[in-house]
């Protein structure tokens, strides 16, 4: 079975130059983002992850979620999203039930507070160094975990919920076989860390070469900054709940213009 994070090297070969993420400005490429997740697989392992280790991922929106997804998942490592916008009891518990001894973040946040015994890894620093390659693809099981995602349901309290590499691929392949994507398609990702939409956003568009435009922290709940982001980012494909769909189309920019 092919895994989704090898897809990545695929893209990357038959159009390094694509865009496979934007934010404002800022773009990242299907190379760059292919150099990263090597980059960032070989650090982790130099950091002692091995296979089916738990390692929190406490990243804002940003182009550094693809080589630190990527990254992560070639290390055989299982990814338990942390959402820095939840509260910081919140963060504790999900590391402390998931047993994650390291955790991927961003130099913005390295002062976040963790159990005893968590290591905190900024991501820049990862990109920067010139670790060597993993000298071959680790090996997995088909059904090995790839994520664990936290979820409250109606009790409060975190519960983990398993995601293994077949269900991760097989998930992102019905997508695309269901609602195809093409290349130069825009999805919109604007969901929080923690959600496992965060899958499908991410992932989905990367399977078809396109590209996710990526909605900038903080306004992700806001309909009016939504419509802006989908006009600038020439957005074509986006997954919305339907209370936050209506109030986007209550924006006067969000309906068509009369012929």
């Amino acid at each position: 079975m092919p895994f989704l994070h090898h897809l990545l090297t695929t893209q990357a070969q038959a159009d390094g130059e694509g865009i496979a993420a934007l934010l404002g400005d800022d773009t990242l490429t299907f190379g760059q983002a292919e150099t990263g997740a090597d980059r960032l697989a070989a650090g982790l392992a130099l950091l002692g992850v091995r296979p089916g280790d738990r390692v929190g991922l406490h990243l804002t929106r940003s182009l550094q979620l693809w080589p630190a997804l990527f990254g992560l998942l070639r290390a055989g490592a299982v990814c338990v999203p942390v959402d820095p916008e939840d509260p910081a009891e919140r963060r504790r518990t999900i590391m402390e039930f998931s047993q994650a001894r390291v955790v991927l973040t961003e130099r913005a946040l390295i002062g976040a507070p963790w159990p005893s015994g968590v290591r905190a890894v900024a991501v820049e620093d990862l990109l920067h160094e010139a670790a060597a390659p993993l000298a071959a693809p680790v090996q997995l099981a088909d059904d090995a975990l790839a994520f664990i995602f936290y979820t409250s349901g109606s009790t409060g309290v975190p519960k983990g919920v398993m995601l293994t590499h077949r269900a991760l691929l097989s998930g992102q392949q019905w997508l695309q076989r269901t609602f195809p994507l093409e290349r130069g398609d825009r999805h919109l990702l604007r969901t929080t860390l923690s959600i496992t939409n965060l899958v499908r956003e991410v992932f989905w568009p990367m399977l078809s070469g396109g590209t996710a435009v990526v909605v900038p922290p903080g306004e992700h709940k806001d309909p009016d900054r939504l419509v802006e982001w989908l006009d600038a980012g020439r957005v074509t494909t986006l997954m919305v709940v339907p209370a936050l769909l209506s109030g986007m189309l209550d924006n006067p920019a969000s309906r068509p213009s009369p012929r």
